[in-house]
């Protein structure tokens, strides 16, 4: 039987425990580590119930090992003034790795031995009672839980053991603690990955009953609480709402026990648009127990980096959890927030909300300066910056690659913060845009700075002209696996950025005799031919770009000396003149450019091949159609092969006739690995693909 496994990081929540314990959390600069901490009265409460503040917290035992009861007080204070009533210590008997088990009091049970020379239970109960604290104590854990590899009889042997564990519990504080002693926590955590089975479900429930009818007996009064998980990639809400209903009509929950789901946001499971399908769900099957509450545990890190959340993102978790729940609590708040461990400006300022239902209002931060990329090997880039003179209220820094978040730098509770972000793993060739923005603890952020870094594969070395002849042309730009349009600036700055030797691309002539980038004779709704160019260039294209023009082209290229231009002209729909026409224009525009270097001419039409030849003669060409033998280019207008995969099939001598001849020899379009590696083994000079990152791969690889 499987019940349960963090699926967004598997053992997560074990992880959690484990690390966050050990992880000296973050405070920001520019605070004095000395000033007074404003922890809110001692008898406070939140000053208004219309918005939503968390009611509670998780401590775990790394974080409490060796406090003292004025460390515990102060804590607990600062708590308190935030209108806090709960804490959750768990669990109270963990066993390990090795079957090794531990416990955060002194065991009579065999085979256990107490984890730290203080009683932590005693020392939280102690405290929770003088500060008016209700404490919910887990049970025991095996992590073998985690694994997901034990059969249902040994579910209920843990449940037997759990049972054990509350009767010394109950024996050992409830007498000496009966305010603070306030519930049950269940440790094992149910996720809705394996538990899809009625199987499975039913033993879960039997293994909640075996703790559920003990507690219930051994102490009447004391709610039993549980906090299960979901990921959303691994099920829907509506299944883990028949899931759970079929679970709660077979589990011997009793009015005022607590159904209290992780949130998931802060280790993946869910996102912020997710919240309102599921927790919609689960209600309704919360509702099928009359008398079960429904409760939210928000988390308040984020486990991509082990860091803090910002306090905006953790009071929206909770402004969408209201509707359906009756109370919230926190993992953790403690660990994450507590103006003792953290800089204080995290408490502060969800004081403030607390108190007015706003967070403070702070200045955007200001931008990183210098920000710079190098690599010592090549293959593996750092990123640097220098933080900005006025550090006050920044909480850390947020680095991205390509748009995408990949790293999360906050100042420790010392004031220093790494201003660098060194690759795990060397990155496929090609180029990265890395940016980097302060943030503050209430979620501001400043503006990005950018830099491109480029890894150039291997055999895209200059050659004595100083361009790249790798046999690389990107058809219509490199677009397809970079989400830009097809003959777009972005598509032929992507084909230089990942070291192509050429971006293809296809001009038409507007009707005011623009020379406008397109494949096809209608974008945007509009005919080129008979559309003028501002109308055209006013056609949106993705990731804000326009459609572009041919000077636009020109005028980028030549800022590089590695990647050329592959140029079709393409055959007017009027007439072969207007075709002249655009081939005249072209070339006149590429000489007075000062691009001749740069720029390479393709056409299926013949007449325009020869045209060029005539205004140019020095121009390089080559002719599409493929319907022509090797003799008739050669004799012709000398211009070069450039032809579809498939003839490369019919006539296997065709690139060694080429050869022959003095011709180059291009393939179009080859999209596949396998098409790739025949025409490379034929000896072709140049592939056009739309894949040119597959081809500069195979490229590396046989280097």
């Amino acid at each position: 039987m499987k019940i349960s496994n963090r699926l967004y990081t598997p053992g997560a929540a074990l992880f959690i425990w484990q690390l966050f314990l050990s992880m000296n959390f973050l405070s920001m600069n520019g605070f004095s580590q000395t000033a007074p901490v404003d922890v809110g009265p001692a008898s406070s409460s939140p000053t208004s119930s219309s918005w939503p503040t968390a009611d509670g917290t998780f401590i775990q035992s790394g974080l409490v090992a060796h406090w003292d009861d004025r460390q515990w007080q102060r804590e607990l204070q600062a708590l308190k003034g935030l209108g806090m009533h709960y804490i959750i210590l768990a669990p109270v008997l963990n066993t390990g790795p090795g079957n090794v088990s531990t416990t955060l009091y002194p065991s009579g049970l065999p085979g256990v031995r107490q984890e730290y020379p203080s009683d932590l239970v005693d020392n939280c109960l102690r405290n929770a009672e003088k500060a008016g604290f209700k404490v919910f104590l887990g049970l025991n854990l095996n992590e073998r839980w985690w694994a997901a590899d034990f059969s249902a009889d040994w579910l209920y042997g843990q449940m037997e053991t759990g049972n054990k564990v509350a009767d010394e519990l109950v024996k050992k504080y409830k007498k000496r603690y009966r305010n603070a002693f306030y519930g049950w926590y269940w440790v094992w955590e149910v996720d809705n990955l394996h538990t899809k089975t009625e199987n499975v479900q039913d033993a879960l429930a039997k293994a909640l009953n075996i703790n559920l009818d003990h507690l219930h007996l051994l102490t009447p009064s004391m709610p039993f609480m549980l906090c299960p998980f979901m990921n959303f990639r691994v099920g829907t809400a509506r299944e883990y709402q028949q899931m759970w209903t079929h679970v709660f009509a077979r589990a011997h929950f009793k009015p005022g026990d607590i159904f209290a789901p992780q949130d998931g946001i802060g280790a993946g499971g869910l996102q912020l648009d997710k919240i309102q399908e599921w927790y919609t769900a689960l209600k309704e099957a919360v509702c099928t127990k009359p008398g079960l509450l429904f409760w939210s545990d928000a988390e308040t890190f984020d486990q991509r980096f082990w860091t803090i959340a910002p306090l905006d993102r953790f009071i929206q978790q909770m402004e969408l959890v209201r509707p359906y729940v009756s109370n919230i609590i926190s993992f953790a708040y403690s660990h994450y927030y507590s103006p003792f461990k953290v800089n204080r400006g995290y408490h502060e300022a969800y004081l403030k909300y607390v108190r007015t239902g706003a967070l403070p209002v702070l200045p955007v931060p200001d931008p990183v300066d210098s920000l710079n990329i190098r690599s010592d090997d090549g293959r593996i880039p750092a990123v640097a910056w220098q933080a900005p003179l006025q550090t006050s209220g920044i909480a850390g820094f947020y680095i991205f690659r390509d748009g995408v978040l990949v790293g999360n730098n906050q100042y420790s509770k010392e004031g220093q913060c790494k201003t660098s972000y060194t690759e795990q793993r060397g990155l496929p060739p090609g180029i990265y845009r890395y940016a980097v923005c302060s943030y503050t603890f209430t979620g501001l952020v400043s503006e990005r700075k950018e830099r491109d870094w480029q890894l150039a594969p291997a055999g895209t070395a200059a050659g004595k002209d100083g361009f790249i002849h790798n046999g690389v042309i990107a058809h219509r730009g490199a677009w397809k696996n970079h989400g830009v349009s097809e003959n777009s600036i972005g598509s032929l700055k992507n084909a230089i950025m990942l070291g192509c030797e050429g971006s293809e691309f296809d001009v038409w002539m507007s009707a005011d005799s623009g020379v406008i980038i397109s494949h096809d004779p209608v974008i945007g709704g509009k005919r080129i031919e008979t559309t003028s160019s501002a109308e055209l260039e006013k056609v949106a294209l993705l990731n804000n770009d326009f459609v572009p023009t041919l000077q636009q082209y020109l005028n980028i290229i030549k800022t590089q000396h590695r990647t050329r231009l592959f140029l079709e002209i393409k055959s007017s729909l009027i007439s072969q003149e207007r075709s002249l026409a655009l081939t005249d224009r072209v070339v006149r525009m590429v000489r007075e450019s000062g691009a001749r270097d740069w720029v390479d001419y393709i056409s299926f039409n013949y007449g325009v091949l020869s045209r060029i030849k005539e205004l140019d003669p020095e121009a390089g060409t080559a002719y599409l159609t493929g319907d022509k033998k090797v003799e008739e280019l050669e004799s012709g207008n000398g211009s070069n092969v450039d032809y579809p995969f498939y003839s490369f099939h019919a006539d296997t001598a065709l690139t060694r006739n080429a050869h022959h001849a003095g011709l180059s020899v291009n393939v179009w379009t080859v999209d596949s690995r396998e098409e790739m590696q025949f025409l490379l083994k034929q000896g072709v000079d140049r592939i056009t693909t739309n894949e040119p990152e597959m081809l500069l791969d195979m490229l590396h690889k046989s280097n």
